[in-house]
């Protein structure tokens, strides 16, 4: 029996998410390891940030660093509203706070930053989801002719796991074909 799609897309809880591109013209060295691609602090509620311009072979002191910060301290549609309503002041003032926490004295060297909320950023894993019915039947293709692909059906938001789905929907393509 085909599942009822309509009825498993409210089994997926997506957290919205604040993205901010921040430029800065120096970044003072915080407590741990130095400057990587991915930069994650401790106990944070922002997940960190990457340095966007990592692959720039110039020496110069300006960098460009995206901060990832998932809104999940209230139900995502209060989340979203919530964040939608926020001004871009607010924003402003919480993200460099929270920079300052991994690089204490960088406010002077902000120059500016960007701010995006992100409505449904990614698949947020919720009890039962992950080792549950709704994931094993969304996974299930359309009348064998749709294959799904795609991090949400793990209820965990990787890259090793869209990678994962991807190969997974492929082999079930090559069953299906075998059969022809």
């Amino acid at each position: 029996m085909a599942p009822d799609r309509a009825a498993l897309v409210d089994t997926l809880y997506y957290a919205p998410w604040l993205v901010a591109n921040i430029t800065v013209n120096a970044l003072p060295q915080g407590n741990g390891m130095p400057l990587c691609w991915d930069n994650v602090g401790y106990d944070r509620k922002a997940v960190g940030y990457i340095t966007a311009n990592h692959q720039d072979v110039t020496d110069q002191p300006q960098r460009v660093i995206t901060l990832y910060w998932p809104l999940t301290d209230t139900p995502p549609d209060d989340a979203r509203r919530a964040a939608y309503q926020t001004s871009y002041n607010d924003w402003l003032r919480r993200v460099v706070a929270e920079l300052e926490t991994m690089h204490p004295g960088v406010t002077p060297h902000v120059q500016s930053v960007d701010v995006c909320v992100w409505g449904h950023g990614m698949i947020a894993p919720t009890p039962g989801y992950v080792w549950g019915n709704a994931r094993q039947q969304a996974m299930k293709p359309i009348d064998n002719r749709i294959f799904l692909a795609h991090s949400d059906l793990s209820g965990v938001s990787i890259f090793e796991e869209a990678f994962y789905q991807g190969i997974r929907a492929g082999q079930e393509i090559s069953g299906v074909l075998v059969q022809f």
